[in-house]
């Protein structure tokens, strides 16, 4: 099916069509045949780290405010916007989140809204954007 070689031919060209201006919306593919490249298609994904440095007696203090931690943490990764998160360090003292296709504001949103941060329990957290350049199976 001619549509779907131009679909596959935009895929595989996109990374070349976005980095040339005079490209940006439209490619000249192989065999004369024109295809608009949607950049949503063809763009890799975001991603950022965020860590949490927590107070010495975290595993003492967490206890009312745990359920409430994970469930926030537990819908992000359902919508598809967090790719892992999880404690550090044995025992912990901190925790690192793997956040998808979120903006800057997007996660400091999710933040201030943590009941370890309101709560105290997090002495300083820091945002970092993140580049995969090796990936494997989850």
């Amino acid at each position: 099916n001619r549509r779907l070689q131009c679909i596959r031919d935009c895929r595989m060209l996109c990374n070349a069509i976005r980095q040339s201006s005079r490209l940006a919306q439209h490619g000249r593919l192989s065999r004369g045949t024109s295809v608009r490249c949607m950049a949503s298609a063809a763009q890799a994904p975001t991603y950022h780290i965020l860590s949490y440095s927590y107070v010495k007696d975290i595993l003492e203090k967490r206890g009312p405010y745990r359920e409430a931690h994970l469930a926030a943490a537990q819908a992000k990764a359902d919508q598809g916007l967090m790719v892992m998160a999880g404690a550090v360090g044995s025992p912990p003292e901190g925790a690192t989140f793997i956040f998808r296709n979120q903006s800057q504001q997007d996660i400091e949103a999710f933040v201030q809204a943590d009941p370890y941060v309101k709560n105290g329990l997090v002495t300083s957290w820091k945002v970092s954007p993140y580049t995969v350049v090796v990936k494997g199976q989850l």
